[in-house]
C-alpha cells in the first residue's frame, strides 16, 4: 500500500473529518491585512466598545511588553520602571484615547493611545508579516519624542512597542519592546469563560484572539493532538498534497485527473482546510505538543523559528529580581533558506541549553554552577564571565532526531537542578 492510501485510511485522518466541521469564526473567512487587524486591536484596546473586556486585553499587552522589555532591558527601561504588571493590574485605563494611523512627518504609525490620567504615551507598530523599513522605527522615535516634549505632554512617560505575528525573539532596535500575538491567549481564555457565562459578546474576540495567538481551547486538543500526530508521520505524503493543491484548474491534463497525482489533487482540492492545517504543523509545533504532554510543569514558548521549554520545577535557585530564565532548553531551525510560499519545506534543526549565571541567586549560585558543570563539562573551558553559555548543543538534526536531543537535554537540566531542590 502506498503512503498515500496509508494517509487516507489512518484513523486520525477519519477522526478530524468527522468532527472538523465548517467553522463559525469570521476569520476562517475573511483574511485581514495589516490595516485591518491593526482596526481589530484598537477596538479591542478600546474599553468603552462593546467586547466586554473593558481594558483587561490592554493590560494583558502592558503586561506582556513588560515582560519582553525584561529580556531587552534598554528598550522602554523608563516606562517599565515606573509601570510593572502590579501597578498595571490595579490601574484603570479608561480615559485613554486611540490615533489610527497616526501621521508622523508624512509617516503613518499604526496606533497611538495616549491616556492623560495616567499620564502615559503608548506607539505601537504593527507588522504583521511585513518589514520594516530600515529606519522606520529610529525616525517614528525621533517624532515621539517631539510629543512628548510639548507642554501638554510634559512629565508623561512613553512605551514604544512593536507588533510582529512571526517575531523571533531577535529584537531589531533597542528602543522599541518587540512582541508576537501570543499575549492575545489570555483574553481568549477570560472571553471563552464569558462565553459560557451567556455573554454572546464575547465570541468575536474568541474567535481573533485564538486565531492570532494559535491558542487552542481545551475541548479541541484531542483534534489538534490528530493534526499533529499525522503531520509527524506522513510529513512526505503532505508536502506532496500542499503542492498539487497549488496546480490551477486550467494547467490540468486529462491524464493528471486519472494519475496518482490525481488522487493527491482530489483530496487536496476537496478537503483544502485540512491539507493547509497539516502543512501548518511545523516540526516544532509537533514538538512543542509532544512535550508539553511529557513535561506538563514546562512552560513552553513557540515563536516562528525557535521553541524554549523552562520547567516550572526549576524555579527555586532562580533569583528573585531574574529578568530571563537562568537556564533553559532552546530549540532552533538550522537554516531558513527552503520556503514555498512562506512554508518550510526542508529545515535541519539544533538545540542546546542556556545557562545565564547571574539569573541565579546569591546562595545557590556557587553550586548551581557546580552542579551544571557535571552534566556538561564543556562549562568549565572558555570565557566565564559572559552573560550566557550555550551547552550541550546538537547541530544539523532532522525531524526525527530533534525530539530525543530535545529530552536528552531536558533530563540532563533536570539530573542537575533536582540536586539542588
Amino acid at each position: 500500500m502506498s503512503d498515500f492510501q496509508k494517509f487516507i485510511t489512518d484513523e486520525k485522518l477519519a477522526t478530524i473529518i468527522e468532527t472538523l466541521k465548517r467553522s463559525n469564526d469570521i476569520f476562517n473567512i475573511v483574511k485581514l491585512g495589516e490595516n485591518q487587524h491593526s482596526e481589530v486591536l484598537k477596538w479591542l484596546f478600546d474599553s468603552r466598545e462593546g467586547h466586554s473586556q473593558g481594558d483587561a486585553i490592554f493590560k494583558d499587552f502592558l503586561t506582556a511588553a513588560y515582560d519582553s522589555t525584561e529580556e531587552h532591558i534598554e528598550s522602554n527601561k523608563q516606562f517599565f520602571k515606573i509601570w510593572t504588571p502590579s501597578r498595571i493590574a490595579r490601574t484603570g485605563f479608561h480615559s485613554m484615547f486611540i490615533e489610527r494611523e497616526f501621521t508622523l512627518n508624512g509617516k503613518r504609525l499604526d496606533l497611538l493611545m495616549i491616556d492623560t490620567a495616567n499620564k502615559i504615551i503608548v506607539a505601537v507598530e504593527n507588522k504583521h508579516g511585513a518589514k520594516l523599513g530600515k529606519t522606520q522605527l529610529l525616525d517614528y522615535a525621533k517624532e515621539l519624542e517631539k510629543i512628548k516634549n510639548l507642554s501638554a505632554f510634559k512629565g508623561f512617560s512613553t512605551a514604544l512597542i512593536v507588533l510582529d505575528k512571526h517575531y523571533d525573539g531577535n529584537p531589531s532596535n533597542e528602543q522599541w519592546a518587540f512582541l508576537d500575538y501570543s499575549w492575545l491567549e489570555r483574553g481568549a481564555k477570560r472571553a471563552e469563560s464569558q462565553l459560557k457565562r451567556g455573554n454572546q459578546s464575547a465570541s468575536l474576540v474568541v474567535a481573533y484572539c485564538q486565531k492570532q495567538s494559535d491558542y487552542v481551547p481545551p475541548d479541541e486538543e484531542q483534534i489538534e493532538d490528530a493534526f499533529a500526530n499525522l503531520a509527524k508521520e506522513f510529513r512526505p505524503v503532505i508536502k506532496r498534497l500542499y503542492e498539487v493543491s497549488q496546480i490551477n484548474v486550467i494547467d490540468l491534463e486529462p491524464t493528471d485527473l486519472r494519475s496518482d497525482q490525481g488522487d493527491l489533487w482530489h483530496f487536496a482540492k476537496h478537503y483544502p482546510e485540512i491539507v493547509n492545517r497539516l502543512m501548518d504543523q511545523s516540526t516544532l509545533t509537533v514538538l512543542r505538543t509532544g512535550l508539553q504532554k511529557k513535561y506538563p510543569l514546562a512552560q513552553l514558548n513557540l515563536h516562528r523559528t525557535r521553541l524554549t521549554l523552562f520547567d516550572a520545577s526549576w524555579e527555586k535557585p532562580m533569583l528573585d529580581a531574574a529578568m530571563y530564565w537562568p537556564i533553559y532548553l532552546s530549540i532552533n531551525e538550522d537554516n531558513k533558506d527552503e520556503y514555498d510560499n512562506d512554508r518550510v519545506l526542508e529545515q535541519k534543526y539544533y538545540a542546546c541549553i542556556y545557562y545565564a549565571p547571574e539569573m541565579v541567586s546569591d546562595d545557590y549560585r556557587e553550586t548551581f554552577t557546580a552542579a551544571v558543570k557535571v552534566e556538561f563539562p564543556e562549562l568549565k573551558k572558555g570565557k566565564q564571565n559572559v552573560k550566557f553559555r550555550c551547552l550541550g548543543k546538537f547541530s544539523g538534526l532532522s525531524e526525527d532526531e530533534i525530539e530525543k536531543a530535545a529530552i536528552q537535554l531536558y533530563e540532563k537540566i533536570d539530573r542537575a537542578i533536582k540536586t539542588l531542590v
